[in-house]
């Protein structure tokens, strides 16, 4: 075995990502050490001048020291995860990209928040469904109340035609939909533990899909992910990024015998959009529409409306100075 098959088999047999970038790291012992000593000794220098100030400036002094180490293994980590992604790719004999457009998607998930991205996407088949997986990540609010998201994705794509739907594990504190309207009512223990949601006028297509032996197997493997139907295709994700080769084909393995339950009637249903009514679920506030119209925008219009609007600003101050004899 050559020393780069030996490096990409042991990036796959490692317990984690985070593992594969401290290794990284400790390959260039003088760097890694080097920068520990460093920053141990600015530490001690930095808190002996500041401990006549105030305390909590000394103690936010101390990580200064260990920002350049933090940015190193984050870039290190970045680049262990890419070659993860790249070797799982090359291991089933599918192609991978580092980045996506997510402009175009529909799913309520792929919908939520800002600066919303998709990364590291190796697409397939599996089982002889056409199969992507990617990592999914977005960010809510801004400065000190911002958070962001991340998700691990297996969307499998059939040749059925079917209108968007979305089931919601209530328990598993990830949802991306609560707009009541669409709910439709489901049966005994399921609707205790699921919630399923369809566009107005799409609840016939919707019990098609989940027949009453399709809830009794999500009971009984209980299962814990929520699940979106959307653009022929069915899209299982769930919180945090995969971090091993073993840990993926524990995920895939479970996404894609759920999918096969839903194989044969994805496949073969083909419903009839009802005219001037939508077959995809929306959020019913003006703000979600608003985000909606303006994440499709392509970025030169946005630049161009905002210099419009400069322009405006600067015709109505010279109007006002004119009226005004100013």
């Amino acid at each position: 075995m050559s020393p780069q098959e030996s490096s990409s088999e042991s990036t796959l047999q490692a317990k984690n990502i985070s593992q594969v970038a401290w290794a990284e790291l400790r390959s260039k012992p003088i760097l890694f050490y080097g920068g520990i000593a460093a920053a141990i000794t600015l530490d001690i220098l930095l808190f002996s001048v500041m401990l006549d100030r105030d305390w909590g400036d000394a103690i936010e002094s101390l990580f200064l020291p260990w920002l350049p180490l933090f940015l190193w293994y984050v870039h290190t980590a970045a680049k262990a995860r890419k070659r993860f992604w790249q070797l799982v790719a090359e291991k089933k004999g599918w192609s991978y990209a580092e980045t996506d457009d997510v402009s175009d998607e529909e799913a309520l998930f792929l919908n939520t928040g800002h600066s919303h991205s998709i990364s590291n996407m190796i697409s397939g088949t599996e089982d002889s469904i056409p199969v992507r997986a990617f990592e999914s990540m977005y960010t809510v609010g801004s400065g000190k109340n911002k958070q962001t998201y991340t998700f691990s994705c297996f969307a499998f794509r059939f040749e059925g035609s079917f209108p968007h739907l979305y089931l919601n594990r209530n328990d598993n504190q990830v949802s991306f939909i609560s707009n009541r309207e669409y709910q439709i009512p489901l049966p005994g223990e399921f609707g205790e533990k699921f919630t399923l949601y369809a566009p107005k006028e799409y609840e016939i297509e919707a019990l098609q899909i989940f027949t009453p032996d399709l809830l009794e197997y999500l009971l009984q493997t209980n299962w814990l992910s929520d699940i979106e139907f959307v653009d022929h295709e069915f899209i299982v994700f769930r919180k945090g990024f995969i971090s091993s080769y073993d840990e993926f084909t524990t995920e895939l393995a479970s996404a894609s015998k759920i999918a096969s339950r839903f194989a044969d009637t994805l496949q073969r249903m083909q419903f009839a959009p009802i005219p001037h009514t939508s077959h995809l679920l929306r959020d019913a506030t003006d703000r979600q529409a608003l985000r909606g119209m303006i994440h499709a925008w392509p970025k030169w219009l946005s630049f161009v409306v905002a210099a419009a609007l400069v322009i405006m600003v600067m015709y109505w101050a010279y109007l006002m100075t004119e009226l005004l004899g100013l």
